[in-house]
């Protein structure tokens, strides 16, 4: 599970994407899920994705915004002119990073403390937090606080 990108501009991974697409005969909304082995600089396809999903949040932040093109040719409107996104933003899932942080990234002391919040620097829109509409949140983490509820053992009675 990805809880935290940064939308980056790479030519080589465009065109492997498009490859991609064309083999596959994919047409309509795709997220195509690729990961960089940092020894080798290889990209590798994780999975493909012929849906809709919260990254589609990221993409808009950039300029471009995928279900609004999808809308607006399924309802026979005209696009705006095609534009290259912003590149640099980013997506942050704050407490599934923050889980993996404390789980795997630092005792595998592959990611120190002050790395991890150095990390969190920058731009960014949230999955599911945002300043101007926070209910998503606030239902999340109460969601979240009854989860934990159930699936806490019942204690014996004493």
């Amino acid at each position: 599970m990805s809880t935290y990108l940064e939308l980056v501009d790479v030519p080589e991974l465009t065109r492997i994407g498009f490859d991609v697409i064309a083999r596959l005969g994919l047409v309509g909304v795709v997220k195509l899920d690729f990961k960089r082995d940092p020894r080798t600089g290889r990209f590798y396809l994780l999975e493909v994705n012929p849906r809709f999903s919260l990254w589609n949040h990221l993409g808009a932040a950039s300029g471009v915004n995928l279900p609004l093109l999808a809308y607006q040719d399924l309802a026979g409107l005209p696009a705006a002119p095609a534009k290259a996104a912003k590149v640099g933003l980013r997506w942050l899932s704050f407490a599934d990073d923050a889980r993996a942080f404390v789980r795997s990234l630092a005792p595998a002391g592959e990611l120190s403390l002050a790395g991890w919040v150095g990390s969190l620097r920058g731009p960014k829109v949230y999955d599911v937090f945002a300043w101007d509409d926070p209910s998503p949140f606030v239902m999340n983490l109460v969601r979240g606080r009854d989860a934990g509820k159930r699936s806490r053992p019942a204690r014996a009675p004493r």
